[in-house]
């Protein structure tokens, strides 16, 4: 009676566990489209000397979600997230809200960010295309650079800084509103 007492609070211990475990990932996982989400950028920035964040906004996200639905819409920002891996050097991106995508960017000098998007602005000229339909898209970019701690601080500012360029009509623009 023991042992079985014994077995019974080892496999409760371990589903509590697993749900534990579970859950963890769960909340650092967008559950429309499988990206990882801002929580779980926050947390590969965790304990950096320096972060450089690119945040992305879609235009006109909410007619777009509209006339595709919430698969479609889901299918496209997968397709937007394929695209800005070739700027984010095939590094994770991260879906912070239903209109913002984000990556991590310290690993690139100036220059070569530069050259990443300006190569992502080439791509995202071609339409997305979603169940035969060819959807134009439109991202506007924006760029922050903080202290490790200040990963929050620095996701907050590109998210913003990117919807200031797409309030001016320019591509990007960097946090401090100068453009790249």
């Amino acid at each position: 009676l023991p042992a079985l007492a014994a077995l019974a609070s080892t496999m409760i211990f371990a589903l509590v566990r697993l749900r534990l475990t579970d859950h963890h990932v769960r909340a650092r996982v967008d559950p429309s489209t499988g990206l990882p989400n801002r929580l779980a950028l926050e947390e590969s920035l965790r304990d950096r000397p320096q972060v450089q964040v690119v945040a992305a906004v879609i235009a006109r996200f909410d007619d777009i979600a509209a006339s595709l639905g919430s698969e479609g819409t889901a299918q496209m920002v997968q397709r937007i997230a394929d695209r800005f891996r070739l700027a984010a050097g095939d590094g994770a991106i991260y879906r912070l809200e239903d209109r913002v995508l984000a990556w991590d960017s310290a690993f690139l000098s100036a220059a070569e960010l530069h050259d990443a998007l300006d190569g992502l602005r080439s791509v995202m000229h071609n339409p997305v295309e979603i169940g035969g339909r060819r959807i134009d898209v439109t991202v506007a970019m924006g760029i922050a650079s903080d202290a490790g701690e200040a990963a929050a601080h620095a996701i907050g500012a590109a998210t913003a800084a990117a919807s200031h360029a797409l309030a001016e009509g320019v591509p990007w623009l960097r946090s401090d509103k100068a453009h790249v």
